[in-house]
């Protein structure tokens, strides 16, 4: 999503600051991604791993004999 509005941002015709704020956004957008790109790697392997997390679903009637 950064990408476009950089672009829009250098491409665009007009005064100097709006030029300057949407590349501004556009990099800051981009760059925020880029940079939480590895956490959403980590959330999914916990998602898709094979250990029960704790907390997150209740126990089976079965198990709970005693």
């Amino acid at each position: 999503m950064g990408l476009p509005v950089a672009g829009a941002g250098y491409f665009l015709e007009g005064p100097e600051w709006l030029r300057m704020a949407l590349m501004g956004a556009g990099i800051a957008t981009g760059a925020a991604a880029w940079l939480a790109w590895p956490y959403w790697y980590f959330r999914a392997g916990l998602f898709l791993s094979h250990k029960p997390r704790s907390g997150t679903a209740p126990a089976s009637p079965l198990q709970a004999t005693g």
